[in-house]
């Protein structure tokens, strides 16, 4: 990063977060700048996050945990918004609002973070999204889909992982089928949403909760799930993004 940047408001996000000592941020700091630091869904430690002015939790699990921490930083809530340029496809072309047969299912985020074995591949399609470079072929195959596979692999190094799977499902007007250990789901879908399996599913949970949304697709269950998924829409429009981020910056 320039240290020629003067007078300006910095969000550092997760690869600029992770390099920062707090020497660098109050170099920057000196130069009349606004260091808001947000480590997207990594960790921080105190020391990074108390040099900075403002600190950014990109979900609500990040910002509760965030608060809890005797730090004397602001910390602020700005949630992972979907992508702008799928947003703009979608608008273009239309979310998936009357389903049609078959029911299509595929996931959509690196392979290697879902839980798939041949028999889950039967049923679901897995389209991989190379998040190390831009690549936005995966979201032509977005509309269309009536139900996006959220099962995910946990990681030691996962921390506060955004509902980021939960959102793009939600703007393309599709269902979600997920684990009840996805904590940051939990805050944006209501106990009763009918997709939820157990936590830790089994490839039997898993294969389950397929035959179940497909059971019970165009349905009544599948249609209250649609109404909850739109207001999971509404809570993340831009709008309200923009909200957040004005207050952040105020």
């Amino acid at each position: 990063m320039s240290r020629a940047v003067r007078n300006s408001d910095l969000f550092l996000t997760k690869g600029a977060a992770r390099t920062m000592d707090p020497d660098m941020i109050h170099s920057l700091r000196h130069k009349g700048n606004r260091i808001f630091l947000d480590p997207v869904d990594e960790d921080v430690s105190d020391d990074v996050a108390a040099a900075a002015d403002v600190l950014v939790a990109a979900s609500i699990s990040a910002h509760r945990e965030f608060e809890s921490r005797p730090l004397a930083t602001k910390v602020v809530r700005i949630d992972h918004h979907v992508d702008p340029r799928l947003r703009r496809l979608l608008a273009a072309g239309g979310a998936t609002t009357e389903p049609t047969e078959p029911m299509l299912v595929r996931y959509f985020g690196e392979t290697v973070n879902a839980v798939s074995t041949p028999q889950i591949a039967a049923s679901v399609e897995f389209v991989h999204v190379d998040t190390a470079r831009q690549d936005t072929a995966w979201m032509q195959r977005v509309p269309g889909v009536h139900m996006h596979y959220a099962v995910r692999q946990h990681r030691a190094l996962d921390r506060h992982k955004p509902f980021l799977k939960g959102f793009t499902a939600a703007l393309a007007g599709a269902n979600i089928l997920l684990a009840r250990d996805e904590t940051e789901a939990a805050f944006w879908l209501p106990d009763d949403y009918p997709y939820w399996i157990e936590a830790h599913p089994s490839e039997d949970a898993i294969l389950a909760g397929l035959e179940y949304a497909r059971e019970t697709f165009r349905g009544e269950q599948w249609r209250e799930a649609l109404t909850m998924m739109r207001e999971l829409s509404a809570r993340t429009a831009d709008s309200v993004i923009v909200s957040q981020l004005e207050d952040a910056l105020s």
